[in-house]
């Protein structure tokens, strides 16, 4: 009896030990990863110029978050920028775009303030005034020490990556660009203007409705019925043989996402929506509009555990994915609720940086390290291909988002 005691006990020691050793190494490897993302000083311009290409640096600042952290912001003429967090003598890239300006551009001058990716603020002595969205929030209200943005970084450069192996990009589903990996649609969403607006935290609606569009002009026409109202007519130019902007999805397809009812609010909180209420919703909207494709649709989500690893392998299958990401938790202007988070479409990557539609006209592609992600969720249409007519050419020809004259 004591015998098989010793013997349990001494197979509970080796078993604790080989895990403090996978702990070890997993942190190890994070380590390095961290290193290999962070510039010096003396080198993130060079980093900069590499990152957009031909264009001059127009201005660089410094900016904050309201507490002690620190951001380099890098804007570049004639256009692009990028935002770097501070972090001692190290600068690391959190986002950037090639084709814009950043929204804190045409307020250079004034005292800005960063919250996260797609939270940029003015500081107006006694409250914040939100860029994007035109809102008002107390100063006194923005509890940066409650939810640090750069801290967050930290962890998310520590989320394990279990059992992931990385694929390769398959070739008939996927492009490369300047060492950059893209779905073979990724144009749809480059020239994805036209959309109901992204306001009142309907960041995920908004990923999803893209995402359905995205669908529907590309894989299937049986995504979005055309008498429902859902979407119009995008643009295609017959001799570039390229998509001149996407078609627009409606307010009415906004709203009927709405009617699902998978947003978790609770009291107090109104923050981006998760991946499983992500998941859910499109899983119903196809159960309603769409149910012969149900059997050919496959959902990808999870958080936290290979939030950095997936989403690339998905998107080497020429897959399109939703990532949920990071920055300050903060009150509203209205209802005094926090919110945080924001959902984007992830549909290329290189390294340790996803290119993503940030879900403003502006912005539909957007350059953002794969540290700012948490969770994500993806859907897959493995069914036959049916050409849509969503675009017409100027002689009023319509074409489907493959290219093919329908």
């Amino acid at each position: 009896m004591i015998k098989k005691k010793l013997l349990i006990s001494n197979f509970l020691v080796i078993v604790i030990l080989l895990l403090l050793l996978c702990c070890f190494m997993l942190s190890a490897c994070f380590t390095v990863a961290f290193a290999d993302t962070a510039q010096s000083t003396s080198n993130y311009l060079d980093y900069v110029l590499e990152f957009l290409g031909d264009r001059d640096i127009l201005e660089t600042k410094i900016i904050g978050d309201g507490g002690n952290n620190e951001f380099l912001l890098v804007e570049m003429s004639p256009s692009g920028y990028a935002i770097f967090a501070v972090d001692d003598t190290q600068y690391s890239f959190v986002e950037g775009a090639k084709e814009a300006n950043s929204p804190f551009f045409k307020y250079i001058n004034e005292a800005l303030v960063y919250l996260g990716p797609m939270s940029y603020f003015i500081d107006k002595g006694n409250y914040y005034f939100n860029i994007m969205t035109e809102e008002c929030v107390d100063k006194e209200d923005v509890e940066t020490t409650e939810y640090d943005f750069l801290s967050q970084q930290r962890v998310m450069r520590s989320a394990p990556a279990l059992f992931s192996m990385e694929n390769q990009p398959l070739p008939d589903k996927t492009y490369n660009e300047n060492g950059y990996t893209f779905i073979k649609d990724a144009e749809y969403f480059k020239k994805s203007y036209y959309f109901p607006e992204n306001l009142n935290n309907d960041c995920g609606i908004v990923a999803l409705f893209l995402l359905l569009g995205y669908f529907d002009t590309c894989k299937n026409d049986a995504f979005i019925n055309s008498n429902d109202g859902f979407i119009s007519n995008g643009s295609y130019s017959a001799l570039s043989k390229s998509i001149a902007f996407a078609p627009k999805t409606t307010d009415s397809l906004k709203e009927h996402l709405k009617t699902y009812g998978h947003r978790l609010l609770l009291p107090g909180d109104n923050f981006a929506m998760a991946e499983k209420e992500l998941k859910a919703t499109i899983q119903d909207y196809i159960k309603n509009k769409c149910p012969s494709l149900s059997s050919n649709c496959v959902h990808y989500s999870g958080s936290i555990i290979n939030t950095h690893t997936n989403p690339r392998k998905l998107i080497n299958g020429g897959i399109p994915v939703v990532l949920v990401i990071i920055n300050y938790e903060r009150p509203t202007d209205s209802q005094k609720e926090k919110e945080g988070g924001h959902c984007v479409i992830a549909y290329g990557y290189k390294d340790d940086t996803f290119v993503t539609h940030f879900g403003w006209e502006d912005y539909p592609e957007v350059y953002l390290s794969k540290y700012t992600a948490y969770a994500y969720y993806a859907l897959e249409y493995n069914g036959e291909h049916v050409h849509s007519r969503n675009m017409m050419d100027l002689l009023l020809k319509y074409y489907c988002g493959c290219g093919a004259k329908v």
